[in-house]
């Protein structure tokens, strides 16, 4: 009785441990709002970054102004605490951006301009 009682119990907490795994998100997972500093940049602090989903590598997110509603889904990799994608560009080209982990609720980087071939620095900060 005891031995049966003792695997009930391990089977429980295994169930239990698992159903944890599985509804805490990924760190990346969430809001972020951005500031991008170009000499000619007109929307300042007004960027946007939702990331919706993160298997392995693979990173699922919407990037655009602030001024878009809702801007279409990219794909980007996660290698660690670097993510890097491509932002649809308007008319000349995919922007790319390279981020960095560089805080518990911070993303650093930099946005190459597809038109020009010069990078800016970028930041975001988890929306709370």
């Amino acid at each position: 009785m005891q031995r049966r009682d003792f695997l009930i119990g391990a089977l429980g907490l295994a169930v239990a441990g698992t159903a944890q795994a599985q509804t805490t998100p990924h760190w990346l997972v969430g809001t972020w709002l951005g500031e991008l500093k170009t000499p000619q940049d007109k929307h300042g602090e007004g960027r946007r970054m939702v990331v919706v989903s993160v298997k392995g590598e693979d990173v699922s997110l919407r990037y655009g102004v602030m001024t878009t509603e809702k801007p279409p889904i990219v794909h980007g990799t996660l290698h660690g605490d670097e993510l890097r994608f491509n932002s649809p560009g308007v008319k000349i080209g995919d922007n790319s951006l390279i981020l960095t982990r560089s805080g518990p609720d911070e993303l650093s980087g930099t946005w190459g301009a597809a038109r020009t071939g010069k990078t800016y620095p970028i930041t975001f900060k988890r929306q709370k």
